[in-house]
């Protein structure tokens, strides 16, 4: 779905910064979570650009680097060999060997809500070439399939803000929810 088509997160803007607001009967669960994250991602990031997918594909990537030790064994290189290919040292070819190398780890358990199952299916999300991903919906998934998975908001939440740091009128609230 394109960020034209989602309705807006609700957010509210408070003397720190901005945070998601949900009235307190609203269970917040991880798809709304993942939502807040993916309308503050396309704030900062034009999605229909293509010179800005690679701006996209950097925050999946350095995202990911932040919670290596939290994947399982098997998933801890791919935003390594993901970030070797974004700077030129790897080819298509080493990150289409390291994407079919984590779905064969799952075949037959792809669709499985299994934690390690989750985390994989995140981690792959880095292994595409930004040119054959349509970044609203890599973006939209990679942040469903991290919350799913039980990745650490606290730390993706620090990574957006350091991200960011330099546009105040969209500074983010860590630990408010």
């Amino acid at each position: 779905m394109h960020s034209s088509q989602r309705p807006s997160p609700s957010i509210e803007r408070t003397s720190q910064g901005l945070r998601p607001c949900a009235a307190s009967h609203v269970k917040r669960s991880p798809m709304n979570t993942a939502d807040w994250y993916f309308g503050l991602i396309t704030r900062e990031v034009d999605l229909d650009d293509p010179r800005e997918k690679d701006l996209a594909q950097k925050f999946m990537i350095d995202a990911l680097y932040r919670v290596t030790a939290d994947l399982p064994p098997e998933a801890r290189d791919a935003a390594a060999v993901a970030n070797r290919f974004a700077t030129g040292v790897a080819s298509a070819d080493d990150i289409e060997k390291e994407r079919v190398r984590l779905w064969n780890s799952i075949k037959g358990r792809d669709i499985s809500d299994e934690i390690n199952v989750l985390r994989i299916r995140t981690a792959i999300h880095v292994l595409y070439p930004p040119e054959a991903l349509e970044m609203h919906d890599a973006i939209d998934s990679f942040l469903a399939f991290w919350f799913r998975g039980g990745l650490s908001e606290s730390k993706l939440c620090s990574f957006s803000e350091s991200l960011w740091a330099n546009n105040q009128s969209q500074r983010i609230v860590c630990g408010t929810r």
